[in-house]
């Protein structure tokens, strides 16, 4: 009894603790009912998504820290650090007053100090440019950077140093800052040459704001342990900030979903509410989503993709032997009509595939009738691809697919978790239900469109990649008509030609 109380007493002198920190007076996320999420915890939600998508997409994570030639934790750690500031701008004063009954509930009574001129995205990035990295009253390089030495910023000996490792920040930024689809500005596109943050943000504002800051360092404690060049360290942060904008908007988007995170109002420690609510959230979110990819079966036996293979013909055996090079390939398989070219793309692909540690692929048609054929087709082999927990997507993505009654038919909602998915290892057991093609509902949604470039980028290989930063993600199989979409790399590409007509 006496240890109850005792538990009680220390949780309650928590709470009365976490309710003098002034940055929970500020709210984040609010519904037309009036409800409201902190703005502390929404930006531990998205740094949490963040966390979790990192951890469980191994290969993009390694992707991302090889481009940028630092290690996969590192660059992971720092991701996230900054996916928590992505925010700041939101801690403005006039941002707070666009709902004054939640701005008064949270015990901000003052009257607004202006209008809400400047979006919060170009405010974040302002923020971080005169309070974090620099203090505007004293000069250069007196912000928390210095003060409390993040990233091991204090030990940078050189002014040419200090300059590359800002422009490297200042990309991070920047892509988490920018992470409704627009990046950010230093006059926040209002057409002044400077922009005063006395007008967006009061005394108390700025005050929340970097002591959340120093909170959000001190929990996640994240380190750049680089000792190469940082000029090539910026110069590589410039090459994927596309990338990395997309996966902001992404965690953004995610971590916004209320249904699982939901609406938090009671002050409580930050690092307990990150390890013991946000991550747990964050993991069954992207469990819901359908990002992670599907784990490709390493099977040598390529024929078994197929259960009607009895005996292979020659395309499908040169598919199953051929070399492959580590270079980016475009392969061009010919024969006549009959011999297997199908079979034999999809032996190559999954060779391909075990290689290179992809986990989808795309298939292109002239027509959007020889699309939803081959459809149909795949509909009853694609998943022998892949390891048999692994629920992959098949996306017919051409216009009329609606009309389309097998896609139509494959869709599932994302209501359902993954856990709430397992009836689906069942099919195998089942002929005609393994030959189900399941697509998440989240892929099948006409807004988000990845489409956009054509052939004619595979005959110049000249590999594009679309403008929206939110399409780097790519689908695993996508069945669609005369045009290619390529992740931002070169990719390996398989073309059947028959009878002078794509046929794959």
């Amino acid at each position: 009894m006496q240890k109850e109380k005792s538990i009680r007493h220390s949780k309650h002198r928590e709470s009365m603790k976490a309710e003098e920190k002034s940055y929970y007076k500020y709210w984040g996320k609010a519904n037309k009912k009036g409800d409201y999420h902190l703005l502390v915890y929404h930006c531990f939600d998205v740094a949490a998504v963040g966390e979790v998508y990192l951890s469980q997409n191994e290969t993009l994570c390694v992707h991302f820290s090889q481009k940028l030639g630092i290690d996969p934790l590192t660059f992971k750690n720092i991701f996230v650090f900054f996916l928590i500031l992505h925010d700041l701008g939101k801690f403005s004063d006039c941002f707070q007053s666009l709902i004054p009954n939640i701005k008064n509930a949270l015990d901000n009574s003052n009257p607004p100090i202006g209008p809400y001129s400047i979006r919060h995205d170009s405010l974040g990035y302002i923020f971080w440019g005169k309070w974090i990295l620099k203090d505007e009253r004293f000069g250069n390089y007196d912000g928390l950077l210095t003060e409390q030495n993040w990233l091991s910023w204090n030990g940078l000996r050189s002014s040419k140093d200090k300059s590359y490792f800002t422009e490297f920040l200042d990309v991070l930024i920047r892509c988490v800052t920018g992470h409704h689809g627009r990046p950010p500005s230093k006059n926040g596109y209002s057409g002044q040459t400077a922009v005063s943050l006395d007008s967006h943000f009061t005394e108390a504002d700025r005050l929340a704001a970097l002591d959340f800051s120093k909170e959000a360092n001190r929990i996640l404690s994240p380190n750049l342990n680089f000792k190469g060049d940082l000029k090539t360290l910026y110069n590589s942060a410039l090459r994927i900030s596309f990338w990395l904008a997309g996966l902001s908007v992404l965690c953004d988007w995610i971590g916004s979903n209320a249904e699982i995170f939901k609406y938090h109002q009671t002050p409580i420690d930050l690092e307990e509410y990150y390890t013991k609510i946000s991550l747990k959230r964050a993991l069954e979110a992207i469990n819901r989503s359908g990002l992670l990819p599907s784990k490709i079966t390493f099977n040598k036996d390529h024929f078994r993709i197929f259960e009607y293979l009895r005996e292979p013909t020659p395309l499908q055996k040169f598919c199953s032997e051929v070399a492959i090079p580590d270079s980016p390939s475009l392969f061009i398989l010919e024969d006549v009509t009959g011999s297997g070219k199908t079979e034999a793309a999809l032996i190559l692909t999954h060779r391909l595939m075990q290689k290179s540690a992809y986990s989808g692929f795309y298939v292109g048609l002239p027509t959007m009738a020889t699309a939803n054929g081959m459809y149909q087709r795949m509909s009853g082999v694609y998943r022998n691809l892949y390891t048999k927990e692994s629920i992959p997507s098949l996306v017919l993505a051409h216009g009329a697919r609606n009309l389309s009654d097998s896609f139509q038919s494959s869709v599932i909602s994302d209501n359902a978790i993954l856990t709430d998915r397992n009836y689906s290892l069942q099919l195998d057991k089942d002929p005609e239900e393994s030959a189900s093609a399941i697509c998440n509902i989240w892929l099948s949604d006409n807004q988000k469109k990845v489409f956009s470039r054509t052939l004619e980028s595979v005959r110049s290989i000249k590999l594009f990649f679309p403008y929206s930063p939110l399409s780097f993600n790519p689908f695993e199989c996508s069945v669609f008509p005369e045009r290619f979409s390529f992740w931002t790399k070169f990719i390996p590409t398989i073309l059947i030609w028959s009878n002078s007509s794509v046929a794959f």
